[in-house]
């Protein structure tokens, strides 16, 4: 046993109940066999459930990881709880957990290094969004009324349950597509991370000087290995959603042939989003004012009419 100690000097333990099916490490794992030490994974290793199933029935419990990657593992740890649902929670119960832990996922993502780790997690909080939102299309409304204030944290869970419900609304029903909206209108923000936000985590106040920033940090998100494993769609929403029919949006002025169906839902999601969240500088506007200023002057001119329409429909369900 002292042998065995000091053979994993300088090693912590990591549970293999932190490693979920097709989930990303961003570390070096060690496995213990025949008392010593061998590197199992590298950095960025994806895996699947089978091989950890396999590794318990070789007796296995848990890996090591270097102390001097501790900072990164404490990371994995803290953002894998924020999509650990216990299967005995309940709707709305599970709804507001979905709210809660979608911002403080958004929040560690400005305070922190986006990881594949953090992008793992999203891609399963989007699917909950999904899937909950197609039980209980009605529960946009709780969303909304839930999330108005702290728009900074926020904004990400509202973008992404308006772009899935009014692409329900608009007859999109295959759960890949769905997933790949609800995830770019979750993570749209994440090219703003050194951007919306100075050192003391205030909004910046020049206009154009953060339009001339977001133009370019765009496409440094848009590269990121962080979201190598996006899909193509989810990539284009998170490039493009400020792009205007007319060509008048960022970052890459493209025009109304060019923009994907895809970034059209969610560009009409994150300007409803915006209008009607309370922000320090201005009150919210009312569902009505809004719909009916996005019809006067952005219809048809800026934004397209189909997914403004699915964002009418599925504002107009019945609150319950």
């Amino acid at each position: 046993m002292k042998t065995a100690v000091k053979a994993f000097k300088g090693l912590d333990k990591f549970p293999f109940k932190l490693i979920s099916d097709n989930s990303t490490t961003d570390f070096d794992l060690y496995l213990k066999t025949n008392n010593k030490i061998v590197l199992y994974s590298h950095t960025g290793y994806n895996w699947r459930q089978k091989e950890i199933t396999d590794l318990r029935r070789q007796g296995h419990s848990n890996f090591y990881t270097k102390e001097s990657d501790q900072w990164i593992v404490n990371t994995y740890s803290s953002i894998y709880d924020l999509t650990a649902f216990p299967e005995k929670l309940t709707q709305p119960r599970k709804l507001t957990k979905i709210v809660e832990n979608s911002k403080k996922l958004l929040r560690f993502i400005y305070s922190n290094q986006i990881t594949a780790a953090c992008m793992d997690r999203a891609k399963v909080l989007a699917n909950e969004i999904v899937h909950t939102l197609g039980e209980h299309p009605e529960y946009i409304h709780r969303i909304l009324n839930s999330t108005q204030t702290d728009i900074q944290f926020y904004e990400g869970i509202r973008v992404s349950a308006l772009s899935t419900a009014i692409a329900i609304r608009m007859g999109i029903s295959q759960q890949a597509s769905l997933e790949h909206i609800a995830l770019g209108g979750l993570c749209h923000q994440i090219g703003h991370r050194n951007v919306f936000l100075n050192p003391k985590n205030r909004p910046l106040t020049s206009n154009r000087t953060q339009r001339s920033s977001m133009a370019k940090h765009y496409f440094n998100s848009h590269q990121t290995k962080a979201i190598a494993k996006f899909s193509y769609i989810t990539k284009q929403i998170i490039r493009h959603h400020r792009e205007r029919l007319d060509g008048s949006g960022y970052p890459d002025s493209l025009d109304k042939n060019s923009i994907l169906p895809e970034v059209k839902i969610v560009s009409v999601a994150t300007i409803y989003s915006e209008l009607t969240a309370k922000t320090l500088e201005r009150k919210r506007n009312s569902t009505f004012q809004t719909l009916k200023w996005m019809s006067t002057n952005l219809v048809n001119k800026k934004i397209a009419k189909e997914p403004y329409d699915g964002l009418v429909k599925a504002l107009s369900l019945p609150r319950k």
